[in-house]
């Protein structure tokens, strides 16, 4: 298979729909420990959000709750206006 022929369909390319996600008064913990509290913002297409700390302060607990693989303690997660577990399912990939 040469490189033309790798560049050459019939397909038309994917249409992704533009995501929105939204964060309400989001609150996490892990056992006693409190991740985080009240936490809110909002994303629209081409804007990003860093996560960064130290080990064992929830980023991997955040980034469940935002795929609907956890329900957080208080708060709410949507994507485009719905649930992330029902959202993500159709215009999401989590590596």
């Amino acid at each position: 298979m040469t490189s033309a022929s790798l560049s050459q369909t019939d397909e038309p390319a994917p249409v992704f729909p533009e995501l929105r996600l939204d964060v309400r008064g989001l609150a996490l913990s892990r056992g006693d420990t409190l991740l985080a509290r009240d936490l809110s913002f909002e994303l629209g297409p081409g804007e990003a959000v860093l996560l960064t700390g130290r080990n064992g302060t929830g980023k991997t607990s955040f980034l469940r709750a935002l795929a609907g693989f956890i329900e957080p303690d208080a708060g709410a997660i949507s994507l485009n206006e719905a649930p992330p577990a029902l959202a993500a399912a159709d215009t999401i990939a989590w590596l």
